[in-house]
């Protein structure tokens, strides 16, 4: 696996502003064409909305997970005062 956008050389702004912006364009575009092929769990922690809103993970913590072994995640996660179930798989 490459990183493509947020490159190390991106993290320690070590790119002119051109060249910074480019490439957050790049990663959005990308973001934005996968979001429809995900499951719907997975599309709400990437920021889609839903009827309440949308979760954020920054500052969150996963407080219990479980895996059937398949391709199937549940987490739990606890982000800021709201806590949120969700199969990701």
């Amino acid at each position: 696996m490459v990183m493509r956008w947020l490159t190390r050389q991106w993290l320690h702004g070590a790119l002119t502003e051109a060249e910074t912006d480019a490439r957050l364009d790049q990663c959005r575009s990308h973001h934005e064409a996968l979001l429809p092929r995900l499951p719907p769990g997975l599309r709400l922690l990437l920021g889609e909305q839903d009827e309440l809103g949308y979760i954020t993970l920054h500052d969150g913590a996963v407080e219990w997970w479980a895996s059937d072994g398949s391709r199937s995640l549940t987490l739990e996660l606890v982000c800021g005062n709201e806590r949120f179930t969700t199969a990701v798989f």
